[in-house]
């Protein structure tokens, strides 16, 4: 069961008691203010109930009696979390010394210590994350504080004795011989074999799912229309196996009023030898507009993708097979790398620089080499399709934008974007 309190000024509760068969857990602190800031964490403390006590039913052999040996524990305690939950994982152990019947019996178990309120998801934990013991019971010795045990044995710190602990537990309570008969097997566990663990708080770092604050995945619409640049800067139009060298980039912008995003684009080339013909030219292309009743308010994920290289000569091969990948894409690139970002969206590591040949591809096109090349910064464009040097003479001067230097095709990344109600202000 979970107590919803509601304050002044506050917009989601935190304090919360959870039902008694999943381990009730009490919230210390953590209230979300309204003008809580998206971009950042909050923080809840968490004090939970302790763990058990617990006996163990499993007979691994033996009678279920102890009988005054023992037994050996070994007994452990992890915190984990995954994006809805934290969770305890308790592990035990106890197994007769030799010298009888070997009596032994294990358990384990798993129990939610948290729940994530809807509209977040848990980002992390703060706090301790595992401990563990490792010993011979003594019936005079059943409760000891965690990191304390070789103490309450009175026995030096010994390999026999294993006390590990990084504040996540505050104290072990731990009975191995009892009275009678040790392993449970029945319900009643007041004369059994049995462990209780007691938790220090730790802190849980909460974070607004990409829903919660009206974040959604939009796929653009790719350029595949060719933009052909035809101002002539300098030079005679014609690149004549010179390069060129080329740069190109890609801004994505909120348009007429929220309702469409726009890719601005530009793309200039330069001869790279006298006498530096150049072209450049600049288009912006309607790429996404939003559902019916929805804005757009903000892009979230990258505005802006930018590529350059030296583009081959016409008909020639951009990647020579057995090249070394690394160095020929640097020198193609211009002297420059493909941002690890970039990279990591086309589910490249930098270190596989094998798989760096599949980015970067010519092909040919009613004679012209057109080079696939990906952002070299940036993750909105994933490939940008251009055509460099021709057969003929390069910068345009016509409508015919066939055997000249132009972009063929933009194909974009997913982007995200905060939408909200057309009727919000």
């Amino acid at each position: 069961m979970k107590k919803l309190v509601f304050l002044l000024h506050f917009f989601i509760p935190l304090t919360a008691v959870l039902a008694q068969t999943t381990l009730n857990t009490k919230l210390l602190a953590g209230s979300l203010a309204k003008n809580y800031d998206s971009k950042a964490d909050s923080l809840v403390t968490v004090a939970p109930e302790p763990l058990g006590p617990f006996c163990p039913k499993k007979l691994v052999a033996g009678d279920r009696d102890f009988a005054g040996r023992g037994p050996e524990i070994w007994a452990s305690v992890e915190l984990t979390f995954s994006r809805s939950s934290v969770i305890a994982t308790l592990k035990f152990r106890a197994k007769e010394l030799p010298g009888g019947d070997n009596s032994e019996t294990s358990f384990s178990t798993i129990k939610v210590l948290y729940t994530a309120p809807r509209g977040y998801y848990i980002a992390g934990t703060q706090g301790g994350k595992k401990a563990e013991v490792h010993y011979t019971s003594k019936s005079s010795m059943n409760v000891f504080n965690a990191g304390s045990l070789a103490k309450a044995l009175n026995s030096n710190p010994s390999p026999a004795i294993t006390d590990k602990n990084d504040g996540l537990v505050k104290s072990w309570e731990i009975y191995g011989d009892t009275n009678g008969p040790d392993i449970s097997d029945d319900d009643n566990c007041d004369d059994d074999t049995r462990i209780k663990v007691l938790l220090n708080s730790f802190k849980v770092i909460l974070r607004k799912t990409d829903a919660a604050q009206g974040i959604v995945t939009i796929k653009l619409e790719d350029i595949n229309e060719w933009l052909v640049p035809n101002k002539l800067v300098r030079g005679d139009r014609e690149f004549d196996g010179h390069g060129p060298r080329i740069k190109s980039e890609v801004k994505l912008r909120i348009g007429d009023g929220g309702t469409k995003l726009y890719a601005d684009v530009t793309f200039w080339a330069q001869e790279t030898v006298h006498d530096w013909s150049t072209t450049e030219g600049s288009w912006s292309k309607l790429v996404y507009e939003a559902p019916y009743g929805k804005k757009i308010t903000e892009i979230i994920s990258d505005k802006a993708s930018r590529t350059q290289f030296v583009s081959p000569a016409a008909g020639f091969q951009v990647l020579v097979p057995g090249a070394d990948v690394a160095r020929a894409l640097y020198t193609f690139l211009d002297a420059t790398d493909i941002k690890s970002a970039v990279l990591s969206a086309h589910g490249v590591k930098p270190e596989d620089k094998s798989l760096l040949s599949y980015l970067v591809k010519g092909t040919v096109d009613k004679g012209n080499t057109v080079v696939q090349v990906p952002a070299v910064e940036g993750t909105l464009v994933k490939f940008f399709h251009i055509v460099g040097d021709t057969g003929g003479p390069d910068i345009s001067d016509d409508d015919n934008g066939n055997d000249d230097t132009r972009i063929s095709k933009i194909e974009f990344f997913p982007v995200k974007v905060r939408m909200t109600d057309a009727n919000n202000k």
